[in-house]
Parts: structure tokens; sequence; C-alpha cells
């Protein structure tokens, strides 16, 4: 990646990755509960998921109050429901998401509770909030293109927020918030391989999971080494578990969101924010509609988005500040302090010791809660299998045959393991790398091998229904396995080979380009792009990546017209870049 990119930073959505939605598409606030009070409120929308959120303000306090056996249990409690059922997957991620707060003065609470406890719940809420302070350090969340230095620091920073996940995951093999922090690590690390890897031994954990999902579809955008065509693929693929969980069909909606992000004309980039929200609703979504508005200065529209976003996920500090923002603009000053104090509270953990009440509205309608109860939180519960919630029949049979399944998962296999490692070790003899120390830890199952070489490219799946990795995810890591180990002739001769079969596809001239930089060949490199832009003269992403080529060899002028032309023909971040380097001009 070129520093002509690197001038190009957007961090437009930089916090939701931690928070990817999942939830209803609904106008009215979903209700904040205690855990205690959650196990008892059974309302649930027409698709059977419950309505309420764990109170984060809850588990902040506790953590501030040094309550650890008070966290142990509600975390444990959390997990547990969920592995009742998917359908209680917002409450472990919500629940979670309480600790991924950058602030430093809670860091030596949850050191605390890891010294005092080694609980599994430990271990993950400190990775999480160790994970938000690196992203913070680097200005936020990239959801266009990413910068270089960036993402080098976020490796370096992850490499201990790793191994206290694989640590936690150890503990407890199902924790599906862990396996969504592999996967952003393995997306940084742009190793897609064993993206993949970790991608299928997180579904054989969690095989009805739609925000692990939501994740992996972030870690296909073109930026990341991915490209339009795989998400997809993806999208499609997953769509058979959509008979099990609706919501699979938002993944759809990642495709014209960015494609929202990317566009330059910014009706067509509404267009597309529209045909995404249309899928689901995802905050994700309506956060980015909400600023497209904004910019556009329809705020009463840009409110109207973010009331939505907010009544699926009513504690997201970034949601609530961009809230402040458009009701300050229109003049809602009170209203704006109560969201701008909110935000305050949980990203700080400073929350005051009463809990506002659910909004009353949500509160009537919901149903009536059983008579069972959840028994009280209580720290002598932590060493104790915690008590199953109350649910109805429906939930209730739903978890007995998912319990049914996993346990005919694992006889298929106990039956598969000698083969799959035998499998594995033809593969790594092939690509003569070892198998990374961190995959053989990083679950109590073998971990997967790609699909075989003569599989067709971009195959949606492999013989085990699992999802395969593309054919130029293949020449990529060999390439980057060779290049590691210093055998650049190697990996170049990879890449070349591919690119002699596949002479269209960007994502392989992109990974050449990777290739070339450290030594400095812009000239090298431009005549990659070139030779790509030869038989595809109107490529905006490729004039766009050339342009950066140029610019690091010292040809400015050449970089300046690729920018001009790729601006032209729809590229917004090129249209960015040129708007800076003619503010530069003296």
């Amino acid at each position: 990646m070129s520093s002509l990119h690197r001038i190009a930073i957007y961090c437009l959505i930089p916090a939701l990755g931690l928070a990817v939605s999942s939830g209803v598409f609904a106008a009215e606030t979903r209700p904040v509960l205690s855990v205690t009070d959650l196990g008892a409120h059974s309302a649930t929308d027409a698709d059977g998921f419950p309505t309420g959120l764990p109170d984060k303000g809850e588990l902040l306090r506790m953590l501030r109050d040094g309550n650890f056996a008070a966290l142990d249990t509600s975390l444990e409690w959390l997990q547990t429901a969920y592995e009742g059922s998917f359908r209680r997957e917002d409450w472990v991620f919500e629940g979670f998401d309480a600790f991924a707060t950058p602030e430093p003065s809670l860091t030596p609470r949850f050191n605390e509770w890891v010294a005092g406890r080694g609980s599994w719940p430990a271990h993950l809420a400190r990775a999480i909030h160790r994970e938000a302070r690196a992203w913070e350090h680097v200005g936020g969340r990239f959801d266009a293109q990413p910068n270089a230095e960036a993402v080098a620091e976020l490796r370096r920073r992850y490499k201990p927020i790793v191994g206290e996940t694989r640590h936690a995951l150890r503990l407890r093999p199902r924790l599906v918030v862990a396996h969504r922090i592999l996967a952003t690590e393995a997306r940084l690390r742009g190793d897609h391989k064993e993206r993949n890897r970790r991608y299928d031994a997180a579904v054989d954990e969690c095989p009805n999971s739609f925000r692990l999902r939501a994740e992996y579809m972030r870690a296909l955008l073109p930026h990341w080494g991915g490209s339009e065509s795989h998400m997809k693929k993806f999208a499609a693929f997953a769509q058979r578990k959509a008979g099990r969980n609706p919501r699979m069909e938002r993944l759809r909606g990642f495709i014209d969101w960015q494609r929202g992000l990317a566009a330059s004309d910014p009706d067509r980039a509404m267009q597309y924010l529209n045909a995404a929200v249309k899928r689901g609703g995802q905050p994700l979504f309506l956060a980015a509609r909400a600023e497209a508005h904004r910019g556009q200065g329809q705020l009463e529209l840009a409110l109207a988005d973010l009331d939505l976003a907010l009544a699926e996920r009513p504690q997201h500090p970034i949601l609530l500040e961009r809230r402040a923002r458009v009701r300050t603009a229109l003049g809602q000053s009170v209203a704006a302090k109560s969201d701008l104090v909110l935000a305050n509270q949980l990203k700080t953990g400073r929350v005051p010791k009463t809990r506002p009440a659910a909004p009353a509205a949500t509160v009537a309608k919901a149903e009536p809660a059983p008579k069972a109860r959840p028994p009280a939180l209580a720290p002598e519960m932590v060493k104790a299998e915690p008590a199953p919630m109350p649910e109805t029949e429906a939930v209730a049979d739903e978890s007995k045959s998912e319990t049914m399944a996993d346990k005919a998962r694992a006889k298929g296999r106990t039956r598969g393991d000698k083969a799959r490692a035998k499998a594995r070790k033809k593969l790594q003899a092939a690509e003569s790398e070892p198998a990374p120390a961190e995959t053989r830890t990083a679950s109590r199952r073998p971990a997967k091998t790609a699909p075989p070489a003569a599989a067709p490219s971009n195959a949606p799946a492999d013989a085990n229904g699992k999802w395969g990795a593309p054919a130029d995810f293949d020449a990529m890591s060999q390439a980057d396995a060779l290049a590691k180990r210093g055998m650049q002739d190697k990996a170049f001769a990879v890449l070349e080979k591919a690119l002699n079969e596949r002479p269209d596809d960007m994502e392989l001239y992109r990974a050449m380009d990777r290739l070339i930089e450290p030594s400095g060949a812009w000239d090298r490199s431009v005549s990659y792009w070139s030779r790509y832009l030869k038989r595809n003269p109107d490529s905006a992403d490729a004039l766009y990546e050339r342009s950066g080529s140029y610019y690091r060899g010292g040809n400015l002028v050449a970089a300046f017209q690729d920018l001009e032309r790729a601006c032209g023909l729809g590229h917004s971040q090129a249209c960015t870049v040129q708007s800076r380097f003619k503010a530069m001009a003296p």
C-alpha cells in the first residue's frame, strides 16, 4: 500500500465494528435490563429473538467496584444462555461489549480481576479492553482504505490480545466473542488462509452465529484483500442457515453498504445505502446513511436514522455521540447533552449507581414474565454449573435439537480426524510452510485445510460444506509465506503464474504490489498496474493504485493524472486525495 493511500485514511464508522448489529429493525428502544431481570424478560421479536439487552452500565459498575465474583457469574450466565440458543447471541455480544472501553483508569481493575480469579470472563474482558485501546491508539476502525502504519501497529498490539483470547477459549471453547477477536486479528495480518481456518473453527463451535459471519464479511471488503465477488458468494452461501437464522439475509446488505461508502456521487451513494438498510436495518448501515444525510444537510433524516440505530443498540457510545452532534445542529441542546453524558459514562465506566428504567412503552408491550426466574446472582454460583434460563417451549425444543446436532457434528469430526490430519500434512509439505504454532492451539478440534489446488476458482464450499478459500487467496497465501522466509523470487513466480492464469484478477495485482513495496521498486509496480490497465483501461481502482506507485516513485505529474482519471470514473477516494493534492499545491 502506497504512501498516497495512507493519506486517504477513512474512519467513517470508527467503532461500530466492535458491535456489528444483528438486532431487529424496530423504532422502539430495546429494554436495557440487569442480568437477573434479563432472564425473566420473555418478550421476543417476530423471529423469536429476545428484545431485551444486558445493561452495560451494571457490568461496568461491578468492574469499578471490584465485584469480580458477580462479574464472573453474570458473564457465565450470559454465555450459558447463548449456548442454549443462538437467538441469545446479542446478549453475550452486548454484555462483553461493555468492556470495549479504552479508558486507562480501568486497566488496573482488569488486571486485578485476572490476577484474583483467572476466570475465562476475566481474560476475555481484558482482551476486549486491550483491543479497544489498540484501536483508539490508531484513531478508530477502518471501513475504507486502511493506513499501512496503523495496521502494522495494530498487528503488534494484537499479539498479547490473541494470546489471552486463546487462553479464554481453552477454558470455554464456544466463546463466540473470542472467535470474533481472532477473526479480526487474522484480517489485520492479511493472512487469508489463516483467516478462513479461524472462521471454520468458529462456525464449528457457533454454527448459527450471524455476528461471526458479519465480521467475516468485513474481512472480505476489497481493501482488506477481498472483493465484491467474494462478498456476494459468501453472503449467498450463508443463506443455507437462513431457515434457522433469518438474519443471514442481512449479510447481503454489506455489499451495498461498501458500495455506498465508495461512491463519489451523493445520490448514487444514497441509493446503495437505502438498499443496504432494506436488508434489515443494521445500525452499521443506518449510521452510514445518517452520515450521508448529514453531509447533504438533511438533519431530520439523519436524526431519524440514528434513532433507529440506537433503538437496536441503546448503549452504543459512538452512535450516542453522533446523535448528540445532529441534535446540537437542530438546536436540541438538552437531548444532545443527555446523549453525551451517557456516552461518556459508558466509555469511562463512571456509571451512576441508579440505573434508569427501561422505556415504559417497551415494557408495557412485553409478555408477562414466566413464574420461573433465574436464581439471584451469587458468588458461589461461579464454580457451579449455571442454572438453565426460563424459556418458551419452542426455544427449549430448539436448544435440545442444537445439542443433538452438536453431538452429531462431534461424532463426525472424530471419525474424520485422521483423514484430515493426513491431508493437512500433505498440504503443508506441498506449500513448504510449517503450520503456525498458534493454529495448533486454536481449538480443541483440528484446524481446517483450504480446498485442494484443483478446486475451481472462487468455489463457494468444499466437500465438508465449509466456506472454502478462493483460488487467488491460495496463491497470495503461498506468496506471503515464501516472502516471510526471504524467498522473494519464488513468491514472485507463484503470483506471476497466477496472473497468467487470471490476468484480470485485481487482487493478485494488489498482492504483487505488496510484495514489491519493501524493495521500493516502484517502476516495477507501475508496470504491473499498467499491464492490468491495458486490459481494463477504465478501472478506477487500478488507476488509483497506480497513482500511489507513481507517487512513491517521485512522478507526481503522472500520479495526479491517474487520480484525475480515477475521480472522473467515480472513485471517491481518488477524488478526496486529488483535492488534497490541489490544496497542497503552491
